[in-house]
């Protein structure tokens, strides 16, 4: 269980995505052969793969709209400084 707990805590730290956190846990006990790789883990997989996707689309949303949120406030800036 110590093994786990580090290696959560490794991955954790890289600043990945929970679901793809979860895939690379999943990956280590199936290659410590703690969990098989069958139809159920699979079946996991491509749905945290589908999750994965979804967080990085709304990711990329939300970086977008932080973006567009600087340069209405830089644009407000500069019109107040003309007056």
């Amino acid at each position: 269980m110590a093994k786990t707990n580090k290696s959560f805590k490794r991955v954790a730290k890289a600043g990945k995505s929970l679901p793809t956190q979860i895939k690379e846990i999943l990956h280590y006990h199936v290659s410590q052969s703690d969990i098989a790789a069958d139809a159920e883990f699979r079946s996991l997989i491509v749905a945290l793969n589908k999750l994965d996707r979804k967080v990085n689309t709304v990711k990329k949303q939300i970086i977008e709209q932080r973006k567009s949120n600087v340069l209405v406030v830089d644009s407000a800036r500069w019109s107040k400084m003309k007056k």
